[in-house]
């Protein structure tokens, strides 16, 4: 309800052709899992490794947050005593974190970034939870101080399988790490091994110290400065990559530039469509992508798309993945290679001059 206004001014820019293609591709597709699809228990992996190093105690935290959480809850604010406003506060993080993980983990379609609202709740809770360690009026039950540790062992353990490789290896097909992580650690000064054993004592000693001493700083000070100095290391190399990765340079090629200018469309097909009219300064819009789970051939979209325009009046964006996977590295028949990068390829609906021969 809070969005409908949105979707009544895409329909009203747009028109109702256009929105209904959004509907079944960006709504309804996702909920079918029609593109970015996971199983079901996608996100109990994915989430604690992107609440690292802090996802250690997020269990326990769970676990202990609904232990403390009493059989019935006062109803009204008024209600609410000294003693049980705890119990109101725990059953709410608890409903937060799980709700919008459960909620996320429905739709076929699943991405990291979709339980990010969770992540303030599964902060809170981290923090309540190092709260009671030092706390002698809460103090936490030796089994949830116990499972920490332990989940630091295993968290190290496994951690250090995969930066060595070792899961690869073991499990073929199953670990295999991304190019762009891979290239942050491959530009480290220190080895896989080297880094193994640093992690897994950045991982362990905090976290034991902490639940065995019932000090909470002993957690708090190094992991804060590990992710400080994980941020300071990676930050760089990510800004590097997304510049690379920018259209920016693509956009400010001569050819383009002018194209864009002269051009009737613009149309973008696995590209980021949003960093295309920021750069372009004009209408950029989406193509209709095959739908290979009926039969369809690219071909069929892409001489859609080029009839959109007369010859030479549309500009056709294509992320390199559908120009290889798709065309087979091959230009379309009717259009002409404009320009291309590492991650797109430019087109224009108007044949290639047929070449002379030389005599």
């Amino acid at each position: 309800v809070l969005a409908a206004w949105w979707y009544v001014a895409l329909a009203v820019h747009f028109g109702w052709a256009e929105m209904e293609r959004l509907i079944q591709y960006e709504i309804l597709g996702r909920l079918a899992g029609k593109m970015h699809r996971e199983p079901f228990y996608y996100y109990a992996l994915v989430f604690p490794a992107t609440f690292f190093p802090w996802s250690v105690a997020l269990l326990p935290a769970l676990g202990s947050a609904c232990r403390g959480i009493g059989a019935s809850l006062p109803l009204s604010a008024g209600a609410v005593q000294a003693g049980a406003s705890r119990n109101v506060a725990d059953a709410f993080l608890v409903a937060w974190v799980v709700g919008v993980v459960l909620f996320f983990s429905i739709p076929g379609a699943k991405l990291g970034s979709y339980v990010l609202p969770a992540f303030p709740a599964a902060a809170l809770l981290t923090a309540r939870f190092l709260a009671r360690l030092s706390c002698a009026e809460e103090p936490l039950a030796p089994t949830w101080r116990w499972l920490t540790v332990g989940l630091a062992c295993v968290l190290a353990a496994g951690a250090a399988l995969y930066l060595t490789g070792l899961a690869g290896v073991w499990f073929p097909g199953r670990f295999k790490m991304p190019k762009d992580f891979k290239g942050t650690l491959d530009s480290l000064p220190l080895s896989a091994t080297s880094l193994s054993l640093i992690l897994a004592a950045v991982i362990v000693v905090p976290w034991s110290l902490a639940c065995l001493l019932r000090r909470a700083r002993y957690a708090v000070a190094p992991l804060a400065a590990f992710v400080t100095l994980v941020i300071a290391i990676a930050l760089p190399n990510r800004l590097d990559d997304l510049h690379r990765r920018s259209n920016k340079r693509l956009a400010q090629h001569p050819a383009v530039a002018r194209l864009a200018q002269d051009v009737e469309r613009c149309v973008s097909l696995g590209s980021d469509e949003e960093s295309l009219v920021y750069y372009l300064h004009r209408e950029v819009r989406e193509a209709r992508r095959p739908v290979f789970e009926k039969g369809e051939d690219y071909s069929q979209v892409i001489r859609e798309t080029i009839s959109l325009a007369p010859p030479g009046k549309l500009l056709l964006f294509v992320h390199m993945r559908y120009f290889q996977v798709w065309m087979h590295n091959q230009v379309p028949e009717g259009t002409q290679e404009i320009t291309r990068d590492q991650h797109m390829v430019v087109l224009l609906n108007k044949p290639a001059p047929a070449s002379v021969p030389q005599k």
